[in-house]
């Protein structure tokens, strides 16, 4: 896919999914969150009020099972296609002046992982949750270890912690000391799809709930 010219990494993205595989995540990470992209975008575009913006020029990139179980990049539109039973919001890249990286440096970034296959390793996913891996393996990518993966090369996250040891949940507003950020902040999480839940979803949410309070009580969401 040929993208813009001027492009910037203007937003988090995260799903609240409704299958059984996203609804075993929630439970694995104690997270309302399945799943995380970025979005690709005119740097004109990054706004608190999203809906305000032109999301026709939006870029989805992603490590994901649909479509293609692989990583790769999708217009705006087909993601919340693919997308069209899940929650989502998303949370805007608020930058330092000179942090933004410019369009030729994100591009090569970005190249640099497209293609590659969705996490193989069943082992690496579930260390994640309990932040043990202890090697990284870039053969094969999940969802939130490709976000972390592309902060730290911009810059913009701190290396001390393994990319493969975050989960979607850290990039959300429940855990909101789980990222070192460096240069910039993530702002408040804007719906931009709400969908209503299964009977069982729910019940899954109430038990991540539960959780995640008592997770967070004892300090262990860092």
């Amino acid at each position: 896919m040929e993208l813009p010219d001027n492009l910037a990494l203007g937003y988090i993205v995260l799903v609240d999914g409704q299958k059984l595989i996203n609804n075993i995540i929630e439970l694995g990470t104690v997270s309302r969150w399945s799943h995380v992209a970025m979005v690709l975008c005119n740097p004109n575009d990054i706004t608190q009020n999203p809906s305000a913006t032109n999301q026709r020029s939006w870029y989805c990139f992603e490590s994901n099972i649909t479509p293609g179980d692989d990583v790769h990049i999708i217009t705006w539109k087909n993601f919340m296609s693919f997308e069209n039973n899940s929650s989502v919001v998303v949370r805007p890249f608020q930058y330092e002046p000179n942090k933004m990286a410019n369009s030729e440096f994100l591009k090569a970034v970005v190249n640099k992982y497209l293609n590659r296959s969705y996490e193989k390793d069943t082992s690496e996913l579930i260390l994640s949750a309990f932040r043990a891996n202890n090697r990284e393996d870039l053969k094969s990518l999940f969802c939130s270890e490709l976000v972390a993966l592309v902060l730290q090369d911009l810059g913009l996250l701190s290396n001390e912690k393994l990319a493969d040891n975050y989960v979607p949940a850290d990039f959300s507003l429940e855990r909101p000391n789980s990222v070192q950020l460096i240069g910039v902040k993530l702002g408040n999480e804007t719906p931009v799809q709400c969908t209503k839940e299964s009977f069982f979803d729910t019940i899954i949410e109430g038990f991540s709930g539960i959780a995640r309070f008592i997770s967070q009580k004892l300090g262990f969401n860092s």
